[in-house]
């Protein structure tokens, strides 16, 4: 399954690892290149921009620190089938 991840920090980074690990095609994005490069490093996939996982899975997780880090898609945007926010 294709599956988006937005947010690889402390939390989200054992997410995408698990995911990977679980065989899943995981595109990942975090406005921090470090923790980016950790999952990069173990099979998850680079997003080129927050917007971009939308586009490329069938469900997209967020794993932020506040709810006020979300920003809302514009209605022409692709959406995923599914969206979790943990």
């Amino acid at each position: 399954m294709k599956l988006g991840l937005i947010g690889v920090g402390n939390i989200g980074m054992h997410f995408a690892n698990r995911l990977v690990a679980a065989g899943h095609e995981v595109w990942v994005h975090d406005r921090s290149p470090a923790a980016l490069d950790r999952v990069v490093t173990q099979g998850a996939r680079a997003a080129g921009s927050n917007q971009a996982p939308a586009s490329q899975v069938e469900v997209l997780l967020l794993s932020l620190p506040t709810p006020g880090v979300v920003n809302v898609p514009p209605h022409n945007h692709p959406e995923p089938e599914a969206l979790a926010d943990t």
